[in-house]
């Protein structure tokens, strides 16, 4: 029985090891808690969403480079611009 009792003893966990668990739970203890929960997430995906649909609706609006060129190459000159004026006076 004494034989029973020692090998019952030295499979027991030391304080130190009792002691290194309670560290590790308390670290993923705070680890979860510092985690976003569902509904925080997808309250911040929501208002990501809400900004780029702002950003691309504003891009859609501006002008491209294409559409501010095509604008310059139809533009008069000034000979066509004086040309117009004189015939205007006439």
């Amino acid at each position: 029985m004494g034989t029973e009792t020692e090998q019952v003893i030295k499979q027991k966990a030391s304080i130190a090891e009792i002691e290194g668990l309670d560290m590790r739970l308390h670290a993923l203890n705070k680890d979860l808690q510092n985690k976003a929960d569902r509904q925080s997430l997808q309250s911040q995906v929501d208002f990501i969403n809400e900004g780029l649909l702002g950003v691309s609706k504003e891009l859609v609006l501006k002008a491209g480079i294409k559409e501010i060129c095509s604008l310059i190459d139809q533009k008069c000159s000034t000979a066509e611009i004086q040309e117009e004026l004189n015939y205007c006076k006439q």
